[in-house]
């Protein structure tokens, strides 16, 4: 009887699943594996929106906004010229490098579906990005970076966008590589990321 009772008490209880689930969520945080699936989130959301709303709706319009057409007709104008022109005056109210990024889908003759599958790849850097510029702020506190991009990766402009023929991705994209660079060059005082973040930043005053 005192051996059979000394085995019970020897024997580990099964723990509670709750716990089980906590301990491994706290190791995945621990381990710094939970930017990848946050990625992998931000890539799916926002392949699956324009792809599911064309299967539904068989429209490429759902791709162009209000202001696609004054950048998709300087672009396209220039593939055919080689000059920024539209309606074969200089186009001097649209800034080119919106147009320049479309050039690739014109050549392709894919422009909706490359110019999106662009967009969806600068998006999840964004998503990126926030991850990093939050271990910048927040001194490498994983946890709460990983939260941040988290919250970007489900923001809903943030994901409307990448199935627009809009500007916005590719400026937010530009955008948060200044601040990730600036913030470099403020800890550690290295001129080559002062450079790299004037770059981004005056790039990016030519998408809008």
């Amino acid at each position: 009887f005192y051996r059979t009772q000394a085995v019970f008490f020897c024997i580990k209880p099964p723990s509670h699943p709750f716990h089980q689930m906590r301990e491994k969520i706290a190791i995945f945080f621990k381990k710094g594996y939970s930017i990848s699936w946050v990625l992998l989130l931000a890539f799916l959301i926002r392949l699956l929106l324009p792809l599911l709303s064309f299967i539904l709706t068989k429209e490429l319009a759902i791709f162009y906004g209000g202001d696609t057409a004054s950048y998709l007709k300087p672009a396209t104008e220039l593939v055919a010229s080689g000059r920024f022109t539209s309606e074969g005056f200089p186009e001097i109210f649209r800034a080119p490098g919106y147009s320049l990024m479309l050039v690739p889908g014109i050549l392709l003759n894919q422009i909706e579906w490359v110019t999106v599958a662009l967009q969806i790849a600068l998006s999840c850097w964004t998503v990126y990005l926030v991850f990093k510029i939050a271990l910048l702020v927040f001194e490498e506190n994983n946890k709460i970076a990983v939260t941040c991009a988290f919250l970007y990766a489900i923001e809903p402009l943030s994901i409307i966008y990448p199935g627009k023929l809009l500007t916005e991705t590719a400026f937010t994209s530009l955008l948060f590589g200044f601040v990730y660079c600036f913030l470099k060059y403020l800890n550690h005082q290295a001129f080559i990321w002062l450079l790299v973040s004037s770059i981004l930043l005056s790039v990016s005053t030519y998408i809008r």
